[in-house]
């Protein structure tokens, strides 16, 4: 389970910069200050979770979301970001598995350094870029061909993207398996090796294709079980407040009540999560925006700076608890933020045919 579990991200980071990819080609680059808004939220909802722990910097999953928006943005003021794309994941496995190993040989150890090339582990960093970024920037060009494809909804166009995706689903796993055969276990903590990375391009075109046939198979069902941008952001903090809460609870036990567990769980988080971005997206916050932006920004910054001054002895405030307090504001604050732009877009049509 926790091997199956650790591709979460790999299809977290491909939907995010699909998203991005599908934003892009429909209505051009991101602003600047919006997407620099989102990467400062994203960054400090990572680092309440390390101060909690007494640590004081780190790149986890919120935070390396942030960086590959970052990356996007640019890439997607080029001139071909498609091809840009391509290119940067091309060179970025060629880092990885060529000239990485022979650099981080001759140098001595350099935490930027160690990130970028993705050999060496660093401390406290979850996700270095290479070859991580790889997803993000594989989604983005799937995002921006996906829109550009739509109006030619050809059945030779579906014919060959069915079977672009099983081909390289079916390679990916058959030469992992030879690796696999050969002694190499997959692994992606910290570093990612080339099996779990052969692995992981297996599951993204599985999971895509299984994605697209749900979505056609049976549509509402589809729609149903998608969670939008703020609520994939909520599900996480939730899910941790449920863990911590029924960790004491539930351990020990068995097999069948770790999945009996998880079928609770999981849903459960899932619900909770929508809830939260219903709520930070609602009409009420909509009326109020202002003062709800200034109340939710100041929170996230209090708790934040309690988080990091730690006044309260560890067994009467626990940690967990003001870090998923910290990170569920921040969540409403991007929903908040999704309000802004959503009620400019008229107004900038407007002032574009003026």
């Amino acid at each position: 389970m926790v091997f199956v579990g650790s591709y979460a991200p790999v299809l977290f980071f491909l939907a995010s910069g699909f998203g991005l990819g599908l934003s892009h080609a429909r209505k051009g680059p991101p602003a600047w200050p919006a997407t620099l808004w989102k990467v400062a939220l994203l960054v400090l909802a990572d680092q309440v979770s390390y101060w909690s722990r007494g640590e004081p910097f780190g790149i986890d999953f919120f935070s390396f979301i942030g960086f590959g928006m970052l990356m996007l943005a640019a890439v997607a003021r080029a001139g071909r970001p498609v091809a840009v794309c391509v290119g940067l994941a091309g060179a970025i496995v060629a880092v990885r598995w060529g000239a990485g190993p022979i650099l981080v040989s001759w140098l001595p150890p350099f935490a930027p350094l160690d990130w970028w090339l993705g050999v060496r582990p660093v401390v406290d960093v979850s996700y270095p870029f290479s070859p991580w970024a790889i997803f993000s920037l594989a989604g983005f060009a799937l995002g921006c061909r996906y829109v550009a494809g739509r109006p030619a909804r050809t059945p030779r166009l579906a014919d060959a993207w069915l079977w672009v995706g099983l081909g390289a689903a079916a390679l990916a796993f058959v030469l992992a398996g030879v690796m696999m055969a050969n002694g190499s276990v997959p692994f992606r903590w910290s570093t990612m090796n080339a099996t779990y990375f052969l692995l992981a391009i297996g599951v993204v075109c599985t999971a895509g294709l299984a994605a697209r046939s749900a979505s056609i198979a049976v549509p509402k069902v589809a729609s149903r079980l998608a969670l939008g941008g703020v609520a994939s952001f909520a599900f996480i903090p939730v899910h941790y407040a449920l863990l911590a809460i029924s960790r004491h609870a539930l351990a020990p036990m068995s097999v069948g009540g770790y999945f009996l567990a998880c079928m609770v769980l999981i849903p459960l988080s899932w619900w909770l999560a929508e809830r939260v971005a219903a709520a930070a997206m609602s009409e009420a916050a909509a009326r109020h925006e202002h003062a709800v932006f200034a109340t939710l920004l100041v929170a996230a910054l209090c708790l934040s700076a309690l988080i990091l001054a730690d006044p309260w002895p560890r067994g009467l405030v626990s940690p967990i608890a003001w870090t998923v307090v910290t990170q569920l504001a921040i969540a409403a604050l991007l929903g908040l933020r999704t309000i802004t732009a959503k009620r400019a877009e008229p107004v900038d049509r407007h002032v574009a045919r003026a």
